[in-house]
């Protein structure tokens, strides 16, 4: 027997309990099917409504990106050489995967988190919500302020303009 002490600011006595009630309660055929999985149920119970829950963990498919062998080479899908934009550019990036760790691993509370959670949550965290703005439909959900939607290309469009001659210049007529 074990004993768990009950809410304290009533000076209630400590109950006791068996070593099987201190377990989650998760019902056989869901605990099985866990197990079955390669799962490990974490917590489980029943809710004052009578639903109930269970939080497990499952290990992650043997074929799943995260374990894949090799070297890892970047894909630079926004690649871009040194200067201001990219400063700009990483400091959002840096910010959205804070944001991403944070979300995958609820503030840095939970060590055994979904490596896929982290990447969407950095997509999120970089290009916003999957709107048409990119925004969510609470309020409380976006940034505060927010920020200008982004153009992409619009660094290199800029420097195209800045590189062509004027018209009428001397290298536009071909002098």
């Amino acid at each position: 027997m074990s004993t768990t002490a009950c809410d304290d600011q009533f000076n209630d006595p400590p109950i006791e309990t068996s070593e099987a009630e201190a377990r989650p309660y998760v019902p056989g055929p869901v605990q099985e099917f866990i197990e079955a999985a390669g799962g490990k149920v974490i917590d489980g119970g029943v809710l004052p409504d009578g639903s109930g829950f269970a939080v497990a963990s499952m290990p992650l498919p043997k074929d799943h990106w995260l374990t894949q062998p090799g070297f890892n080479t970047p894909p630079m899908p926004m690649r871009m050489g040194a200067g201001a934009e990219r400063e700009r550019l990483a400091e959002m990036l840096r910010a959205a995967g804070r944001y991403a760790v944070r979300c995958a691993t609820m503030n840095g509370q939970d060590e055994d988190f979904d490596p896929d959670a982290l990447v969407q949550n950095l997509v999120v965290g970089a290009l916003g919500y999957w709107t048409d703005d990119g925004l969510s439909g609470d309020s409380w959900a976006n940034p505060d302020p927010v920020p200008p939607l982004f153009c992409p290309g619009a660094h290199l469009a800029a420097a195209a303009v800045a590189a062509a001659p004027l018209a009428g210049s001397p290298q536009r007529r071909g002098e």
